[in-house]
């Protein structure tokens, strides 16, 4: 689902449907920019409430890896292993 998701954002802003999208294949490839890049970072972070790094579609050029690293990022947040960082005067 977060595959079709991200597909979905991206498209949308490409003016796509998402079907015509391949998201095993680069997106600059596919049309994409760097002003659109910009776009959808910050649509995702709003979708997510997470921030995104700057360079993340160079990092993860296709749809397949932009979900890959949401899916890590949202994962990690509701891990019961994870433990809230100490205040650095505590």
């Amino acid at each position: 689902q977060l595959l079709s998701e991200v597909a979905e954002v991206i498209a949308t802003e490409m003016r796509l449907a998402p079907t015509a999208l391949d998201a095993r294949r680069p997106l600059v490839q596919q049309g994409l920019d760097s002003v659109m890049t910009v776009v959808i970072r910050r649509r995702l972070e709003r979708r997510y409430g997470q921030m995104l790094p700057a360079a993340l579609f160079w990092q993860q050029p296709t749809i397949a890896g932009i979900a890959e690293h949401l899916a890590t990022v949202l994962s990690a947040l509701h891990s019961p292993d994870v433990q809230p960082a100490a205040p650095a005067d505590a």
